[in-house]
């Protein structure tokens, strides 16, 4: 059933909303470990050691108790103000998908004691069947037809180049079932209610008499749904999850739609979310977006909205600013060589490297801020010509003359925020190709197998006589 689209909704997720969110927050709940380490519990502290991509801190801590791994601490926050609770170190390094910390303490936890290594191991092997399924579970389609299955649930974007056509698939649907949402030529709406397990995709009513009883929350969710880029997908919050069972119904059955929901409780701009993952979605569609609206006069916002969400995953910033390791194009081989963490940047203004973000006072440096609109620009290290940052989408023309010392034009890429120049598109894109292969490569590393893990249980658990 089609709902028209006419009259004018409130857009109650934008820009302004989300940043005014963060700056409430910004710097009241700051940890400073160089301050304050005898004064934060260890608990909290391993939790934000996670959060800010430093393994070899973290294992120091587990050095002392191992049991801190799986510790809970009833909130933790990190330098973008997204807030976790009653979280685990275990938990957040699945929730981020941090794969090399993940392989950082399996290596700390087979050189404890035998009876130590089998607890933890144990204790590992029961987080893990813990963790339950989730994922994006909102898709928002395009087109002139009504969706199926197969095209809502996996999608492909080609980018057709002189050179080539390079490709990234994404599977839209990542928990075990999802609502989708099309808009038809005549600008109705329908839903749709779609089954992982199953793989099918059935009718969705809303039952008009609750639709005007959250009139208001219904709106705001249509807003938030077809101002996402077409063909995406994006985690429901909580409130949605709720509006969704409280007006949606099956079409044959008439029972509302309850959405399966597992995860653990974290906050992004003050809206509250169940997952088991943090939503990659979230960076890929922002730059998504800043690759159809190059050239518009929206492109300054969506870059701004991307500046937005490259702040909240820590290790894919440490991927960045990896020493002595190209990030676009990715080399073939990455996950075989160690990965060198690193926050270094090269900051042209100053002509000197700094770090892109400060571990003692939690806070990234002001270049790195969104709409920075003066004439700094960061860069990887000095001898690449590989822009990190191009502050300000305003500064296009600035770049055009900037050279390196081989006299060779630089090209700066649009890695977080900054302007995708017309002779860097192709650089761009390559960066979101990287971005990319990283989060599918990260998430494949903590998707539940339960066949592998029973397989490698007696090899990897022996129980200490």
């Amino acid at each position: 059933m089609g709902s028209n689209l006419s009259a004018p909704i409130a857009d109650s997720d934008s820009l302004e909303a989300r940043s005014s969110a963060r700056r409430k927050t910004l710097g009241t709940n700051n940890i400073r470990p160089s301050l304050t380490t005898f004064f934060v519990p260890l608990q909290k502290k391993a939790n934000y050691l996670v959060l800010t991509g430093r393994p070899e801190h973290l294992i120091h801590i587990l050095k002392k108790n191992p049991a801190i791994f799986f510790t809970k601490y009833k909130q933790s926050h990190d330098a973008a103000e997204q807030k976790f609770f009653n979280v685990s170190p275990a938990d957040l390094i699945s929730f981020i998908c941090d794969a090399d910390m993940k392989k950082q303490v399996d290596y700390f936890a087979q050189h404890l004691p035998a009876k130590e290594r089998y607890t933890f191991q144990e204790q590992q092997q029961e987080h893990l069947a813990s963790r339950g399924r989730g994922g994006a579970d909102l898709i928002m389609v395009s087109g002139t037809h009504p969706p199926l299955y197969s095209n809502v649930c996996n999608t492909t974007n080609t980018f057709y180049l002189l050179d080539g056509s390079p490709t990234i698939q994404r599977s839209l649907l990542k928990n075990p079932d999802g609502v989708v949402c099309w808009k038809d030529p005549d600008n109705l709406l329908h839903w749709y209610y779609a089954n992982l397990n199953t793989q099918t995709l059935s009718q969705i009513d809303i039952s008009h008499e609750r639709q005007a009883a959250h009139q208001a929350e219904y709106s705001a969710f249509v807003s938030r749904m077809t101002n996402m880029e077409p063909d995406t997908a994006r985690r429901s919050s909580n409130q949605e999850h709720e509006l969704i069972a409280t007006i949606m119904l099956h079409h044959r059955s008439q029972m509302p739609v309850h959405l399966h929901r597992e995860g653990i409780h974290y906050q992004q701009d003050g809206i509250d979310y169940i997952d088991t993952h943090y939503d990659f979605n979230r960076i890929v569609n922002a730059y998504l977006k800043c690759i159809r609206l190059y050239a518009t006069e929206m492109y300054s916002l969506a870059c701004a909205e991307l500046s937005l969400v490259q702040h909240e995953v820590m290790w894919l910033i440490q991927r960045y600013c990896e020493i002595d390791q190209s990030f676009s194009p990715l080399a073939d081989d990455y996950q075989n060589n160690p990965f060198v963490r690193s926050f270094d940047i090269f900051l042209q203004e100053t002509d000197k490297k700094s770090r892109i973000f400060d571990v003692k006072n939690n806070q990234f440096i002001p270049a790195f801020e969104k709409d920075n609109s003066d004439r700094r620009f960061l860069f990887k290290s000095e001898s690449t010509n590989a822009a990190l940052m191009p502050v300000s989408g305003a500064m296009r023309p600035a770049l055009e003359g900037l050279r390196d010392s081989t006299d060779s034009i630089f090209l700066p890429i649009m890695v977080f925020f900054g302007a995708i120049l017309g002779k860097v598109d192709l650089q761009a894109l390559s960066n979101l190709l990287a971005v990319h292969r990283l989060i599918v490569d990260a998430i494949q590393d903590f998707e539940p197998n339960p066949e592998a893990s029973a397989s490698q249980a007696p090899s990897t658990i022996h129980q200490p006589a």
